[in-house]
């Protein structure tokens, strides 16, 4: 129970908020809102402190905690009712496993998909790549002919007409 010290006009079996509400396994905003709505009543000591009575408690919230049994018996049918849709509720649960095992495996077939495009761009980079050395050399080869050529025409113009008439 409470470890306070209570002024003689609350009894020591009163209990504090936080008492009760670990006692009654309920909350102190439970507690407050029993209170406020006029359900459960209180004692307040000469400090200001709020203690509650264990009949009250006993009387809304029932023996220890145990909820009363104001509440009607489930019928039959109510529970036939439950048991429906709980076995409806199954075949949907086994309904979606179904068709989230169907998206698991066409999301595992794009993944292959993705993959295999991916090594199919890595593929054509690495021959774009050798192909573009290969035309830079050919570009290189072509290049040096020209300046060959070019050196070739300069010279054979540098001989003039006679030289090209007579061979010297």
């Amino acid at each position: 129970m409470s470890t306070l010290s209570k002024s003689p006009d609350v009894p020591s079996t009163f209990l504090t908020k936080h008492s009760a509400a670990r006692l009654y396994k309920v909350s102190r905003v439970t507690l407050d809102k029993r209170i406020v709505g006029g359900k459960l009543s209180t004692h307040t000591d000469e400090s200001g402190r709020v203690f509650l009575d264990p009949a009250e408690l006993e009387r809304v919230f029932g023996a220890r905690g145990k909820a009363k049994a104001d509440v009607a018996p489930i019928s039959a049918e109510a529970i036939e009712i439950a048991e429906d849709a709980a076995e409806v509720a199954k075949q949907e649960v086994a309904s979606l496993r179904r068709d989230l095992d169907k998206a698991n495996a066409e999301n595992a077939g794009l993944l292959k998909a993705v993959a295999l495009v991916e090594d199919m761009r890595k593929d054509r980079d690495s021959e774009m790549s050798r192909t573009l050395a290969s035309h830079k050399d050919e570009l290189a080869r072509v290049l040096a002919d020209k300046e060959e050529l070019q050196s070739e025409l300069k010279q054979e113009r540098a001989r003039g007409f006679f030289g090209k008439l007579f061979g010297g």
